[in-house]
Formats: C-alpha cells, sequence, structure tokens
C-alpha cells in the first residue's frame, strides 16, 4: 500500500464527506484512509462510519476529544502506507493529483514530497492562493541534502502538514509524533521533519485545496498561543543541538517565526503577560541572539522573520528593561 491518509476529524460534518469524496473519486486506488474522530459532538461519527461502510479501504478511530496531535499520532500508530499524508477534515484533493503523485514516488523514493496547493474561501469562492510558488522544482529535485536545505531555509515553508508525503519508516525511526496540547505544534514538527529527511522531490502541480470558511478555526489568538510558541522555541533551540549548520539554519528560521509572532504582539498584553515574556527573554537572550544571527544571510519575503525586525522588538525589550532596572 502507497498512502496512508490521517485525516483528524473534530465536528467536521459539514465537510467531511466532501473531503472524503475527494480521495475516493481519485483514478487511483492504492491507499487507506484513516479517519480519527475527535470526540466530535456533531453527526461527523455517523457520517464517516457510513462512507467506511461504503469504502473498504477507510477505518475509522475514535478517541475523546484531545485535539489533532493527538489524532494524527494515533492515526500514526495505524498507519500501514509506505507514506503517510495528512488531510485537514474541511480540505480536498485537486483530481487527478494521487496517480501523479503516486508516479514520482514509485520513480524516486523520496523520503519526503513536498506538494504544491491552493488556498480558497468557500464561503465567497474568492481565490485567495491560485498556486503556492513558494519554491521551485530546480531548488528541490536532483539536489543534495544540503542544497535543499539551504533552499527550504530562504524559503521557510508555511508549517502545514498536509503540505508532506513522508516516507512512515522516516516519521517512526525518528519517532516524528507531533508535541501533544499545543497549539503550535505544526511549526515545531515541520523543521524537524525537514532535518530529518535525506531525499526530496517536489510536485509542481497544485495537488491540495486549502479551503477556510466561516466555521474555520478562529484566528483569535489566547495568551496560550504564546506561551506554547515560546515553548516551541525552547524545544528547538534543545532540537538544533547536534545538527549541520544548514539545518540548525533552517530551525531557526521556525525559531524566529515563533519568537516573531509573539513580539509583534507584545504592545497588546497586559502587564502580566508582558512580565512573562519579558522573563522569557531574560533567561534565553543569548539563544534568541543565535538564532537571528544564524539566519542574517537568508534574502527573507516574509517580513515577519527578518532578524532586523526581531531584533528591532528585541531591543525595544532592552530598553524598557534598562528602564526598569
Amino acid at each position: 500500500m502507497l498512502f496512508s491518509i490521517i485525516i483528524p476529524a473534530y465536528n467536521a460534518s459539514k465537510h467531511i464527506e466532501n473531503t472524503i469524496n475527494s480521495v475516493v473519486k481519485q483514478p487511483f486506488f492504492d491507499y487507506e484512509i484513516i479517519i480519527v474522530n475527535d470526540g466530535s459532538k456533531d453527526n461527523t461519527l455517523e457520517i464517516v462510519n457510513k462512507l467506511a461502510s461504503k469504502y473498504m479501504n477507510i477505518r475509522v478511530i475514535a478517541q475523546s476529544n484531545s485535539g489533532a496531535s493527538i489524532a494524527r499520532n494515533n492515526g500514526i500508530r495505524h498507519a500501514k502506507g509506505e507514506y503517510i499524508f495528512f488531510m485537514d477534515a474541511d480540505d480536498i484533493i485537486v483530481e487527478n493529483s494521487l496517480e501523479k503523485i503516486s508516479n514520482i514516488l514509485n520513480e524516486n523514493k523520496p523520503d519526503i514530497l513536498i506538494g504544491l496547493y491552493k488556498m480558497i474561501n468557500i464561503d465567497t469562492n474568492a481565490v485567495l492562493i491560485e498556486k503556492d510558488n513558494s519554491i521551485s522544482i530546480d531548488e528541490i529535485n536532483n539536489r543534495s541534502k544540503d542544497d535543499v536545505m539551504k533552499a527550504l531555509s530562504i524559503r521557510r515553508l508555511s508549517s502545514c502538514p498536509w503540505r508532506y508525503f513522508i516516507k512512515r519508516k522516516l516519521i517512526l525511526d525518528n519517532n516524528l509524533y507531533f508535541i501533544e496540547n499545543s497549539l503550535v505544534e505544526d511549526a515545531i514538527w515541520v523543521p524537524m521533519l525537514l532535518t530529518k529527511g535525506n531525499t526530496f522531490c517536489l510536485n509542481e502541480e497544485v495537488f491540495y485545496q486549502y479551503q477556510i470558511h466561516g466555521n474555520s478555526v478562529s484566528t483569535t489568538k489566547t495568551f496560550k498561543f504564546y506561551e506554547d510558541a515560546l515553548d516551541g522555541c525552547l524545544i528547538l533551540n534543545d532540537y538544533r543541538k547536534g545538527l549541520s549548520i544548514l539545518e540548525k539554519r533552517l530551525v531557526d528560521t521556525y525559531y524566529m517565526m515563533l519568537l516573531v509572532g509573539v513580539m509583534q504582539d507584545y504592545d497588546s498584553f497586559n502587564d502580566e503577560n508582558r512580565n512573562y515574556v519579558d522573563k522569557w527573554l531574560s533567561d534565553n537572550l543569548n539563544d534568541v541572539i543565535k538564532a537571528s544571527n544564524s539566519i542574517k544571510p537568508l534574502k527573507f519575503i516574509n517580513k515577519f522573520i527578518e532578524p532586523k525586525k526581531t531584533l528591532l522588538y528585541l531591543g525595544r525589550y532592552l530598553k524598557r528593561k534598562n528602564r526598569i532596572d
């Protein structure tokens, strides 16, 4: 079996059937679908059980509401395919994509295949991203690992698990499970995944449609998000030890992405939360500067990861700290 497609589902009754249909209607059949029902309170479980009774290659796993990370990890443990692929329960696979991807995988046998996506608002039918062109095939295919690490550091792909088809053996051999009970688990998992891979391919055609809608996960952030982001920085800082220079640089781009995500919202925090961030910066300032220096040679398109911008925020912190001291 080539693919295990893992889909965590929580209160996904409105979209889950379309998601599954986008897979089962492909002219390709060498896969299994593992749907992990994450304690849904609507009729998601009823819908997926009905689909599983219709299609022999669909399996349903039920768990109490524990979050997407635990659901994905549960799916990994049950997977049997040579490659694992994660989907969101409200997205779809573009027509005829799985067969094209299978041809690439069978021909090249990469550890990781990177895919391109489009993004739409299904409430308005507005196309927000027609084709993600953040990286090119010339930067990935038939390149050494060092070349790929350099390209991925410069491009800093979005931390979405559904961009990747991953050898199950790579996940199991390196214990690449998702951090549980974190709101930033993807931003921790993706750089770990990419640095563990040795061979890569890029599918240059859009294969995945990322869909946003009125019921999408809210972008309103509680302070737990920022706490988790800072914890994620600590995890990545510890993980980078022992990596090559280029691997460290890749990890540091995600480290700085998490940190800047905190610092750019600093002014909106209350005093207690600012004090929390101040203490974290005081305790970890040397590591922050090290990570910032690591990525200075890179030219970032994404303005929120520019070291200059990061150091501006840190400079504001240091001035404020000196005034207090």
